[in-house]
């Protein structure tokens, strides 16, 4: 919420920030996982900052930005792997716009794939994974306190 507070008010307003802290505070998944110690937070973050940060490649470009919005989002595909699919979205949805304005890619693939290069060494325990759970899903079917 510190980054939010900081980061979005500087780029988008107080009232835009404080949208976001609200309804950062009012989701139920947010009480729901607070008691577990697990990566849901760590992951709720990176991937905040990585879409704050591809909207400054977007609009400003520069090496910093790339790097920055680089480094969260390395710290987030290697946090959950719906962090790294929501990374996944954020990085099309930016190519799309990229090319939609006609800005330059180069900065934005070369990060793509120094970021798959990063990513290597966890990709034979991803596939572990998949083959693990391929017949055997530990995620329970929905219920009423996950929909709230």
């Amino acid at each position: 919420m510190f980054f939010a507070a900081i980061s979005l008010r500087r780029r988008f307003g107080d009232r835009v920030a404080i949208m976001f802290i609200v309804l950062l505070l009012i989701f139920p998944v947010t009480h729901y996982l607070a008691s577990e110690i697990r990566m849901y937070s760590g992951a709720v973050f990176f991937t905040s900052t990585t879409a704050i940060f591809a909207y400054d490649v977007y609009n400003k470009g520069g090496k910093g930005n790339y790097l920055k919005m680089g480094i969260m989002s390395l710290c987030s595909i290697h946090t959950h792997y719906y962090a790294a699919m929501t990374i996944g979205w954020i990085f099309i949805i930016l190519f799309i716009f990229l090319i939609k304005e006609k800005k330059k890619i180069l900065p934005f693939i070369t990060t793509v794939i120094i970021l798959a290069f990063l990513y290597l060494p966890w990709i034979s325990h991803l596939i572990f994974q998949l083959q693990k759970v391929n017949n055997d899903f530990w995620i329970e079917n929905i219920d009423s306190e996950d929909l709230l």
